[in-house]
């Protein structure tokens, strides 16, 4: 997922693109249907949600 993401940095894209691999590998559909409603949070939002992550104990990763 990551090795995609530094090619394109889109989750959306990572997403379509790993789930595309899986398919072609033989894998099944999505359990569930996009949330096409929903948005992606912000840069800022994402620093925020670490942020606080890491104020509770959790490692957020690099």
């Amino acid at each position: 997922f990551f090795v995609i993401k530094e090619y394109n940095n889109a989750t959306s894209y990572a997403m379509g693109i790993g789930h595309l691999g899986d398919r072609i590998a033989g894998g099944g559909a999505f359990v569930q249907s996009w949330p096409r409603h929903e948005r992606e949070l912000s840069r800022t939002e994402k620093i925020e949600m670490q942020k606080r992550l890491t104020a509770r104990g959790f490692d957020p990763g690099a």
